[in-house]
């Protein structure tokens, strides 16, 4: 009994409630029995004592949550902040266009002209959004509205901003006007091209889960998003200052990664094992040897 509660615990909790669900009621009487009477002793007190086979299960792991990235300046409403320069109070309208795009205006001393500029971002972000399953189709209409002389008025500008996936930091591209364009659309593509490429490879191409930087190809790609954001700044000092930051993180990241997947694999090598020598001891449980043993046990009991 002794071994069998060893190597049961030894096993991950859904191959040990496969396990216990084979077991026939006799079993499963003597596997409590013993659990009840020894399982203390047999852990030096390690492990909390349990009063069924269909209860031995492990605590759940405590999730992070993640905290959104503050944007510069402060709210005043869901799509407007304001600036202090000064005694003088600034206010501007931004907008999230989708695809990593964030539109701003002009800052206003009135606030009700923010707000007219809101509206207009409003109708600019169904636009975009009606266009968003192409890339190519969002891009045409963000140089439409750029090109309009409402636009031109309210100082519209668009910035890039990239989430790294094993850092909580944003990479933000600098404001791209009507005279820069061309220049911000083929950033706003390198940038979003390589951070999916990330998100695939390092999801085994799945958005669900915790990403894995140690897969192959991770390193590439992070290399050609950090080119692309190096070339949208122009080689800023601030920005290869952010760079370094996120490429020791990117490093630390990949370091836990592969230690994590080695040790994985250790514990599967080591759960099959267990399992292998499981099944040779049920496998005995049901000659007639061991039945009277346990008959006896139960009796004494």
């Amino acid at each position: 009994m002794q071994r069998v509660w060893r190597l049961l615990q030894r096993l991950p909790l859904e191959r040990r409630r496969k396990v216990l669900e084979r077991l026939t009621a006799s079993q499963k009487r003597a596997l409590e029995c013993w659990i009840l009477g020894h399982a203390g002793n047999a852990t030096n007190g390690s492990m909390a004592m349990v009063t069924s086979t269909s209860t031995i299960a492990s605590g759940r792991a405590k999730t992070k949550v993640h905290q959104p990235t503050q944007l510069k300046g402060v709210r005043v409403a869901q799509n407007i902040v304001h600036y202090r320069r000064g005694k003088v109070t600034y206010y501007a309208a931004q907008m999230q266009l989708g695809f990593g795009l964030r539109m701003l205006s002009k800052t206003e001393r009135c606030l009700e002209v923010a707000q007219q500029h809101e509206l207009f971002l409003q109708r600019v972000r169904e636009t975009c959004h009606a266009a968003a399953p192409q890339k190519e189709l969002m891009g045409q209409a963000i140089r439409e509205v750029l090109v309009g002389e409402e636009a031109k008025k309210m100082g519209l500008r668009f910035v890039v901003q990239i989430r790294i996936p094993w850092s909580r930091s944003t990479l933000t591209s600098p404001p791209f006007r009507l005279s820069n364009l061309e220049l911000g659309l083929q950033a706003w593509h390198r940038l979003h091209d390589a951070r999916e490429r990330i998100l695939s490879l390092s999801h085994g191409n799945s958005q669900r889960g915790r990403a894995n930087v140690a897969q192959a190809g991770v390193q590439r790609a992070w290399q050609q998003l950090r080119e692309a954001y190096l070339a949208s700044t122009r080689h800023s000092p601030r920005a290869i200052s952010r760079i370094r930051m996120l490429e020791a993180e990117f490093r630390l990241r990949c370091k836990r990664d592969l230690d994590t997947r080695i040790e994985k694999e250790v514990q599967q090598t080591q759960a099959d094992r267990a399992e292998e020598q499981l099944q040779a001891l049920l496998s005995r449980w049901n000659q007639p040897r061991f039945r009277r043993k346990v008959r006896h046990y139960n009796s004494s009991h």
